[in-house]
């Protein structure tokens, strides 16, 4: 048998069982902003810094570091920010 063959063979039991088609597949899910990751520069407009402030900064923060050594790539998750700027924050009114 051919592979030609093969296949007539297969479309033939198909058509006979006479089943539905294939739904397509669901899309990936859209990344959740609990989940986005921002960059150095992204990060420091968020907690309104400077980039280069950040730099030295970001250790204290929570952070990810993508890559080893002095090459690694910082990243910072956008609800861990949050997180931290609630933390760190104060309220000047007193009651």
């Amino acid at each position: 048998m051919n592979l030609d063959h093969i296949a007539a063979i297969n479309a033939r039991l198909l058509g006979l069982l006479d089943l539905p088609e294939k739904p397509e597949p669901p899309a990936p899910p859209a990344p959740q902003a609990s989940q986005e990751l921002l960059d150095i520069k992204e990060a420091a407009k968020l907690l309104g810094m400077s980039p280069k402030y950040l730099y030295r900064a970001y250790p204290q923060m929570p952070h990810i570091k993508i890559g080893a050594g002095k090459r690694g790539r910082i990243r910072f998750r956008r609800a861990q920010l949050e997180a931290y700027i609630e933390s760190h924050s104060f309220n000047r009114r007193s009651k």
